[in-house]
């Protein structure tokens, strides 16, 4: 089940604020990482993606 749009838009922006504190390129990551999220792809699977994308610029 989705998310209501209020709570996605709530997540986009905080999502949006921890990648700008990260110095992370939010344009890219944030689309990343959203896509991610919304893919079929089992918990486990979305997990390793994200680890893969975060690792990226955080030690």
């Amino acid at each position: 089940m989705a998310a209501p749009a209020s709570s996605a838009g709530e997540f986009e922006k905080w999502l949006n604020e921890r990648l700008d504190g990260l110095g992370a390129d939010r344009e890219v990551y944030g689309a990343y990482i959203l896509g991610v999220l919304q893919e079929e792809e089992s918990d486990e699977e979305k997990s390793d993606a994200l680890n893969g994308i975060l690792s990226a610029f955080v030690v």
